[in-house]
C-alpha cells in the first residue's frame, strides 16, 4: 500500500498546434490565458482548486520556516494548512510524538471537511500510527475520501476491497474504486464529476 496520505495532483493542459482549429489572434490570447489559469492550479481530492504557491510537499517534511507557517495557519482554522502540518509531522523521523501529532492534525482537517486528510487519517488507522489499529475505520475513511474525489483514497479503498482488510472482499467494487482512482488522478478539474462512481 502506498503510504502517501494525500491526494494532490497538478494538471497541465496543452493543445497541440497541429490539432487546434484556426483562430484569430484575440481568440488565441484568450485561450492562452485560460490554459495559463489551468496550469497555475491544482485540484485536491475534494474538488477544491488551489494555487501552486500553496503546493504541499507530500513525501517529505517542509523546511522549518514553512512548517512553522503551516502550524500557525492551522491554528487560525486553515484546514489545508492543517493537512500540510499533518504531512510535516508524518514525514519527520518516526516517533510516538510525531505520529500522534500527525493523527491529530489529519483528524482536525478531516473533521473540518478536507477530504485528503480523511485519506491520511485512514492511513494512520490502518497502520496503527498515533492511534490503535482499526482497519474498518480506515476502510470507511478511504471510502469517504474516494467519494469526495481523493484519488489515493480510492487506491487505498481498492486495496482494502481486494484483500478484505476492514471490509468484505469485493473484487467488483475494487474494480470500480480502481477505475475512479485512475480517472481522478488524470482528469482535468472541470471533468472530475464525470469520473466513475463507487455506487
Amino acid at each position: 500500500m502506498n503510504n502517501t496520505p494525500t491526494a494532490i495532483f497538478v494538471s497541465f493542459f496543452l493543445i497541440a498546434p497541429a490539432l487546434a482549429s484556426p483562430q484569430s489572434k484575440d481568440q488565441n490570447k484568450d485561450q492562452n490565458k485560460d490554459q495559463n489559469k489551468d496550469q497555475n492550479k491544482e485540484k485536491t481530492g475534494e474538488g477544491i482548486i488551489t494555487l501552486k504557491s500553496q503546493t504541499i510537499r507530500t513525501h517529505q517534511p517542509s523546511e522549518p520556516a514553512e512548517a512553522a507557517r503551516h502550524a500557525e495557519d492551522c491554528e487560525k482554522g486553515d484546514k489545508v494548512a492543517c493537512h500540510a502540518a499533518a504531512l510535516d509531522a508524518y514525514y519527520r523521523p518516526h516517533s510516538e510524538a510525531t505520529d500522534r501529532a500527525a493523527f491529530d492534525l489529519f483528524k482536525k482537517a478531516c473533521d473540518a471537511g478536507y477530504a485528503p486528510s480523511c485519506n491520511g487519517l485512514g492511513v494512520m488507522f490502518s497502520n496503527g500510527r498515533g492511534t490503535a489499529p482499526d482497519l474498518a475505520r480506515a476502510a470507511q475513511l478511504y471510502r469517504d475520501a474516494c467519494v469526495a474525489g481523493v484519488s489515493t483514497g480510492c487506491t487505498h479503498l481498492e486495496s482494502a476491497l481486494r484483500s478484505g482488510r476492514g471490509v468484505t472482499k469485493d473484487p467488483t467494487a475494487a474494480d470500480r474504486a480502481e477505475a475512479r482512482s485512475r480517472c481522478l488522478a488524470n482528469a482535468a478539474p472541470r471533468d472530475l464529476g464525470a469520473c466513475p462512481k463507487l455506487r
